[in-house]
């Protein structure tokens, strides 16, 4: 795999239904630059739905400065990870619905 230089990345919609559960994940995918910098074939390493189809979404509109081996232009694999996090006061808001023990 190689790291490759982004130079526009979109940020994945937190899906509805996790953020109204207060659910938290992460989606690591093994992914296709293509010889113009666009992302290409995708594959899921780990991840669950409903954060899979957000994270494939907003990574397939990725842009990379293409990769360059003795001065062309090829494709090359990276390993990307898409991390959905609530922010802290979301958290807290639904800890304190919850009855502890």
């Amino acid at each position: 795999m190689v790291r490759s230089k982004l130079v526009l990345q979109v940020r994945p919609k937190y899906p509805k239904e996790a953020q109204v559960s207060g659910l938290q994940g992460k989606v690591s995918l093994r992914c296709i630059i293509e010889t113009d910098g666009s992302v290409g074939a995708m594959d899921v390493i780990e991840g669950q739905e409903p954060f899979v189809q957000a994270s494939k979404k907003a990574v397939a509109q990725w842009k990379y400065r293409p990769v360059v081996l003795n001065g062309v232009a090829v494709r090359a694999e990276t390993a990307i990870t898409v991390i959905f996090k609530l922010p802290r006061e979301k958290s807290k808001k639904l800890e304190s619905t919850y009855p502890r023990n």
